[in-house]
């Protein structure tokens, strides 16, 4: 999660192939509003929110959402990469051009982000025109884990689905690990029929020499839940 100072706005810059889907997304995250049947293509706008953070207080966004582009020119608008605390990238699921676009726009803002640390998100929309998939979910998540980001889908017609659950552990303790698959049944018995993303965090792996959490395990684990796994350590924001 994005966590700005006392008084900063932290900024968040959307982009993505045109079409994807990016506007409707922020304005039913934002306002709850469905998508329009008449679609227009962005210029640029601006869209400010205040999100509610891990420390029982609210945080100030502005997303700026970018103009759509394509392979014709993969390049992202450098005047708002450069006050940028971090980078959506969005792709439609019925969209292989859409996705394909992602790995040169990724390069593109590595190439000119001045060695600023950005946080990135990558989201598939449309996940609920399953039949008309034409990006296959697990070369999605092997680029993601690739580019070391975090992979979402979701669906602008429905704001729940980009509701999520963060499950944590401590490589260094083994009862923090086994506790998942309790919570996990229990959060799954309550959603009610809803659809939660949902990522697992194994905390702490700088401590590896002190590991209790036997990695091939926790991959098994969660290639059996269906969610992904990622290990971090906090002493490190890069991990």
């Amino acid at each position: 999660m994005l966590k700005s100072s006392s008084g900063k706005t932290c900024k968040i810059m959307v982009v993505g192939h045109k079409g994807c889907g990016k506007t409707a997304t922020l304005e039913q995250l934002i306002y709850g509003l469905s998508p329009a049947r008449e679609i227009f293509a962005t210029i640029e706008d601006i869209y400010c929110a205040q999100i509610d953070n891990d420390r029982g207080g609210k945080e100030r966004v502005q997303f700026y959402d970018s103009a759509g582009v394509d392979s014709s020119c993969p390049e992202v608008s450098k005047a708002y990469l450069s006050h940028a605390d971090g980078i959506v990238l969005m792709y439609a699921v019925n969209n292989k051009e859409s996705f394909l676009l992602l790995e040169q726009l990724k390069k593109d803002i590595d190439k000119h982000k001045e060695k600023k640390e950005l946080t990135f998100l990558v989201i598939g929309n449309k996940s609920d025109l399953n039949a008309e998939r034409q990006v296959d979910i697990q070369s999605a998540i092997n680029w993601a884990t690739k580019e070391r980001v975090r992979l979402v889908e979701v669906t602008a017609m429905d704001r729940k689905s980009a509701d999520g659950i963060v499950l944590m552990y401590a490589v260094n303790n083994k009862e923090s690990f086994l506790l998942l698959e309790h919570l996990k049944k229990d959060i799954d018995k309550h959603k009610e029929k809803k659809e939660l993303t949902c990522l697992v965090i194994g905390n702490k792996s700088d401590l590896n020499a002190e590991r209790q959490v036997d990695i091939q395990a926790a991959i098994n684990w969660a290639t059996k839940e269906r969610v992904r796994l990622v290990e971090v350590t906090a002493m490190d924001r890069k991990s």
